[in-house]
């Protein structure tokens, strides 16, 4: 069960589904997008009937694999949302999100996309992805980011001492990026950890990005079918929501609660 929390530092989860790309005269081309994009908006404009045309879709076809060009709200500016182009399917929800809600609407959007796809024959799914970004204000030009992070969330960065020898170069960061990717069995796929600094509502803060992906071919075929790839977002879930919990576990939670 996922435990809620009253201030969650939540920035925005995200599912991501990606599939495979026809080639036309040796690039990729997605000649089923026209005719899909009007029937998935039939099947969801119940639920997301505001219609958003991105300035992506003048991107030609050769370089927009992977680029959103179509968003669907519920009502202007609202989330959830869904976002389509070639290649891609996101499901995004930001400080409405609660996993309870998520779930549902996330497997809704992925399972009326599979519907209305065409030719399911075509439809190689490449990529499964559930990303999760969070936010915590922090001040790099007054504070240590390496040591919040060792102190706050028990991720430990350092660089030799020598390096900032004669107090030339100042051992405090002004700016960071780390990030990791380990392998895991179960569920079967990838866990990447990220931490940077950067901004959120304009004000300076530490970013951290935990995603859970799988790219297997046996393990994303799943994707076509709505109970197999509920049981791939509840492990993919459990991972994160398990990896957040223990890195934020005292005065983080604290904080959060």
């Amino acid at each position: 069960m996922s435990r809620e929390l009253k201030n969650k530092p939540l920035v925005e989860a995200i599912l991501e589904v990606r599939w495979d790309v026809a080639m036309s005269n040796e690039f990729p081309q997605d000649p089923t997008l026209r005719l899909l994009l009007g029937v998935y908006y039939e099947k969801i404009r119940g639920e997301f009937p505001y219609y958003e045309q991105l300035p992506t879709t003048a991107i030609p076809d050769a370089i927009a694999t992977g680029v959103v060009q179509h968003r669907f709200r519920t009502a202007p500016d609202s989330w959830p949302l869904i976002q389509l182009g070639p290649g891609i399917l996101t499901f995004n929800s930001t400080s409405d999100y609660s996993w309870p809600t998520f779930r549902p609407q996330a497997c809704q959007a992925l399972g009326k996309f599979v519907s209305s796809f065409p030719n399911h024959a075509a439809l190689k799914f490449n990529r499964l992805a559930l990303r999760y970004i969070d936010s915590v204000e922090f001040d790099h030009t007054q504070n240590d980011a390496y040591q919040f992070l060792r102190e706050k969330m028990k991720v430990e960065i350092s660089l030799p001492d020598e390096l900032f020898a004669g107090h030339v170069v100042q051992k405090r960061p002004s700016g960071f990026t780390w990030e990791s990717t380990f392998a895991s069995s179960d569920p079967d796929g990838q866990i990447h950890l990220r931490f940077a600094s950067g901004q959120n509502r304009e004000r300076p803060a530490i970013i951290w990005d935990t995603t859970f992906e799988s790219t297997d071919e046996p393990i994303v075929r799943c994707a076509m079918f709505t109970d197999e790839f509920g049981s791939w977002i509840d492990g993919a879930h459990n991972l994160v929501n398990d990896c957040f919990f223990k890195l934020i576990e005292g005065d983080l939670e604290r904080q959060f609660s």
